[in-house]
């Protein structure tokens, strides 16, 4: 594998670690603060379309992989629905403000989607010094749609959020602002 194939490696690894941290800090019950909710899912969904430009050019060359993504991203979809759907979300009596915990289910499969990635990445690089894995281009395809699986899970996730906390608001509860006077 060559030197660029090992940096790829590196930092995609680098990027799982600090995915993980954030994601477990997340974890811990918390108020919802939804300017935090949809910049941290638009900050995961720019990284991830970062992560597929450096693969965009053999994307485009891969039918079956183009097919794939918007089942990818639909199938991402899903994923983030039930994922929230399993988080608890509770209104605390003394504050009157809207807090959530969970989001265990959703950093399991977000690292186990970027894992996935890291590995047909490498495996698919590790392909031009392998016969055997030359035979598996679609490696290349598969990698990208997770990518796309991730973004359809982060975009669901804070829309998801960010409706619960409206509809929070709405019902007269109080905003992570502050009563409105």
């Amino acid at each position: 594998m060559g030197r660029g194939a090992t940096s790829s490696l590196t930092i995609g690894l680098i990027v799982v670690v600090a995915a993980v941290f954030i994601i477990v800090r997340r974890m811990r019950p918390q108020p919802v603060n939804p300017t935090r909710v949809v910049l941290m899912g638009g900050v995961f969904v720019v990284l991830l379309l970062v992560a597929l430009g450096s693969d965009v050019s053999t994307f485009l060359r891969d039918v079956p992989a183009i097919i794939a993504a918007p089942f990818a991203i639909v199938l991402g979809g899903l994923l983030g629905w039930f994922i929230v759907r399993s988080m608890t979300f509770w209104v605390d009596q003394q504050s009157g403000l809207l807090w959530m915990r969970g989001g265990f289910l959703f950093a399991v499969i977000y690292v186990v989607a970027l894992l996935l990635r890291l590995g047909t990445t490498y495996l698919s690089q590790a392909g031009s010094n392998s016969t055997l894995l030359e035979q598996a281009p679609w490696l290349r395809g598969l990698s990208a749609d997770l990518i796309f699986l991730s973004i359809g899970m982060w975009v669901v996730r804070a829309v998801m959020i960010y409706s619960r906390y409206r509809q929070h608001v709405a019902q007269g509860g109080v905003s992570i602002a502050g009563p409105t006077r």
